[in-house]
Parts: C-alpha cells; sequence; structure tokens
C-alpha cells in the first residue's frame, strides 16, 4: 500500500513513469463525470466516480491491475490487507481480474484529496458506501498490456 496526501505529491513521487501520468490525468478528470459510468484512458487504465461499492463484505484482489482511491470531497473508509494473510472466498476469475477473500486488515480513513495505491498482492474491502463519490481506478500491472493496434 502506498498512500499519498494529495496529487501534487502523486505526481511528484511517480513522475516520469506514464501509467502512473494516466492515472493522474483521470482523476483529474473523474470529477467532471458522471457518477457510475467507467471510463478508460488507453488500454491499461480504467476508472469511474462511485460512492456504492459491491464488494462490500468480503476483500477483492486482483493479480493484472493495481486499484487506485482517490478521495474526493468527503472521506472514505476502507480495508487493506496482505492477501497472504487473508483466506479464499472465491477462486480468481481471469475474466473480471478479480478473487474474493476473507480475514481482516488495517483500517484506513482516507481524507479528502487523499490516494491510496492497493498493490497486487493486497486485497481491499469497503466496510461501507462513502458518502461522497470517491475516484476508483485500475492501472495495468507493467508488462501486461497490450500494445495499441
Amino acid at each position: 500500500m502506498q498512500l499519498f496526501t494529495d496529487l501534487a505529491e502523486f505526481e511528484r513521487v511517480t513522475a516520469g513513469k506514464p501509467r502512473w501520468a494516466r492515472a493522474a490525468q483521470a482523476i483529474r478528470a473523474a470529477p467532471a463525470r458522471r457518477e457510475g459510468v467507467m471510463h478508460s484512458i488507453g488500454d491499461s487504465l480504467t476508472y469511474l466516480r462511485t460512492r456504492r461499492r459491491h464488494e462490500t463484505g468480503h476483500f477483492t484482489g486482483r493479480r493484472r491491475y493495481v486499484e487506485v482511491i482517490a478521495a474526493g470531497e468527503a472521506p472514505v473508509r476502507l480495508e487493506i490487507a496482505a492477501k497472504a494473510e487473508l483466506v479464499g472466498r472465491t477462486e480468481y476469475s481471469d475474466l473480471s481480474d478479480r478473487e474474493q477473500l476473507a480475514g481482516s486488515g488495517q483500517e484506513l480513513t482516507l481524507r479528502p484529496g487523499e490516494i491510496v495505491v492497493v498493490e497486487i498482492d493486497e486485497a481491499v474491502r469497503y466496510p461501507e458506501p462513502a458518502a461522497e463519490p470517491c475516484t476508483v481506478l485500475h492501472v495495468s500491472v507493467e508488462g501486461t498490456t497490450f500494445p495499441n493496434k
């Protein structure tokens, strides 16, 4: 897990890496997007503004995409755990790039403007819907993208 206090810190730390430049672009664009509608930038990043997470109750882990959560105007509660410390609830699906896991992890409340990157060896769960929309991005792990045709 990597936690950033704001978009400026995120951009400073990830400077020079195209996938993170696209992530910053998505975070900046998200407030103008309609809630609940998925958008993409290139073939390696999807994002949406949402307050309700369908995975509530179990942790969700990914293998091909890291999950980036950017708090909007309100705090966002979530819980992050190492997958190795959790128990599988469902098998990994290559189609959805998801696996459901059970257990407990580190509780975290993102303050407005904060950004967290959940790595592929970690899983995240949202104990409750957010009061205001946050931005959730799925950014491909390097080496798993297809070249543009």
